[in-house]
């Protein structure tokens, strides 16, 4: 089996499932690049995360992915354990909402944790052959084709992923997690805020009083507290530069999971997971969306503003839905979803019924109409559409006065029109659309019929 390293932006759930549903439907398979993904992107194995919009509840299950591109993606296995386990539970396998669930694919789903495999595990040349025991050699490799020894790549590697530090009477000791603290500075990290916990590595070596030797990830011997093989590590939010194996759950400390144990207080492997500040989420267990990469939902008004941390200083998340394709993030779409009457030779006010999207508290459903909230330049218009050949024609008033109006004579079934302007509006503005036709009539009744507005300035 394989997993190949990949990101994906975050879908939306297409069709509700239930807790025993065995495949589901995305809005959209796109890569970051907007190309549809293919099974070979994703290796023979893979993984996705199922999340409310509320992030109350949470899912991990394995899929297919030769099934990607089918038109439901096949579930192999649901409510997977949240820290890497591959047995199912009941308990954890929930019914999940259409557009209201974020699902998440990948390679930042959580049970990667599983993953790691110890220098004990057989070794396996794909195609080749199949050894208990490496073949050893103590030649300088000199061909693409030729291996290496480990005393080879140490030479080659530990330049690369160890800094040795000089650091006059720096206190620190194998095994001490370590932030900057200064220029060319070092301190022990510790998970009670945001600043304490920006993690640079971990010490493996202490040459003497001023100097010292640490790693930004990797295979860790010296210092590995005695933790049971295959416990996860988080910093600890109480003993500056110690790693504990409970992970917190008070708001404003930091949940950062640093390393996996694969031999009691002998071996780990160190890896900067991604850390999340921990704030009013409840629910599933907070380590699971830290792995995931879940941290601080945006609001819409977080998004216009360019917010890039929320109210307890996490890094801001921005659900895809909340960005408009018109610059400024700010605007609203209402539809119908049921019939309208169209006055004959006079304008009737039109019924709405559906929120497409609204970024600014816009929409105001039950008085068929948006409602102003930021003041500004706005592009606003509509759309209207019978189901008969007859004459029509379409108003838009802002505070009961007509600002926009436009007619179209018949031609064909259905007969549809649009209306749209550009207009300098004030918080508490109301816009309203009208519709009339030559004889008594009723909209098509669907998405077609429209009101909106962007703000553009």
């Amino acid at each position: 089996m394989s997993i190949l390293p990949l990101t994906v932006p975050p879908k939306r759930l297409a069709q509700t499932i239930s807790s025993t549903a065995t495949s589901f439907k995305l809005n959209n398979i796109q890569s970051w690049q907007g190309v549809d993904l293919v099974p070979g992107d994703f290796g023979t194995e893979a993984f996705a995360v199922l999340i409310n919009l509320t992030r109350t509840q949470i899912e991990i299950i394995e899929i297919d992915p030769a099934t990607i591109g089918d038109a439901s993606i096949t579930i192999v296995e649901r409510g997977l354990d949240y820290l890497g386990g591959e047995t199912p539970d009941l308990s954890r396998q929930y019914a999940w909402a259409s557009n209201e669930t974020i699902v998440q694919l990948g390679t930042d789903a959580p049970q990667l944790f599983r993953d790691f495999m110890s220098e004990s595990n057989p070794a396996t040349v794909t195609a080749l052959h199949t050894y208990d025991v490496l073949p050893q050699s103590a030649v300088v490799p000199t061909d693409p084709d030729d291996f290496a020894n480990k005393s080879y790549v140490d030479g080659l590697t530990a330049p690369a992923i160890s800094v040795p530090i000089n650091q006059v009477a720096h206190g620190f000791v194998a095994g001490d997690v370590i932030r900057i603290s200064g220029v060319n500075t070092y301190a022990k990290a510790q998970a009670d805020s945001p600043v304490n916990a920006e993690v640079v590595g971990i010490v493996t070596e202490v040459t003497d009083v001023d100097n010292f030797v640490y790693i930004t990830e990797g295979i860790v011997s010296d210092g590995t507290p005695v933790f049971a093989a295959g416990s996860v590590l988080f910093l600890s939010r109480t003993t500056a530069g110690e790693l504990v194996d409970t992970d917190t759950t008070t708001i404003g400390e930091v949940s950062f999971p640093l390393a996996v144990v694969s031999e009691s207080g002998l071996k780990m492997i160190f890896h900067k997971y991604r850390p999340l500040v921990i704030n009013s989420i409840s629910g599933n267990p907070v380590a699971s969306e830290t792995v995931a990469g879940m941290v601080e939902q945006a609001t819409p008004a977080q998004v216009a503003a360019g917010t890039d941390t929320g109210e307890t200083g996490a890094p801001l998340f921005v659900v895809p839905s909340l960005i408009p394709a018109i610059p400024g993030l700010i605007g609203a779409k209402i539809e119908q979803n049921a019939a309208s009457s169209f006055g004959s030779s006079n304008f009737n006010k039109q019924a709405y019924q559906v929120t497409d999207f609204d970024t600014d508290s816009i929409a105001d459903l039950p008085n068929n109409q948006l409602v102003i909230t930021t003041t500004g330049t706005y592009f606003i218009g509509g759309a209207g559409y019978i189901i008969s050949e007859r004459d029509m024609g379409l108003q838009i008033q802002v505070n009961a006065t007509v600002y926009l109006e436009n007619g179209i004579s018949s031609f064909s079934e259905p007969q549809g029109c649009t209306i749209s302007g550009i207009f300098q509006l004030t918080a508490g503005d109301t816009i309203e659309m009208y519709g009339a036709s030559s004889g008594a009539e009723n909209s098509s009744g669907d998405f077609k019929n429209n009101l909106w507005a962007y703000k553009i300035g």
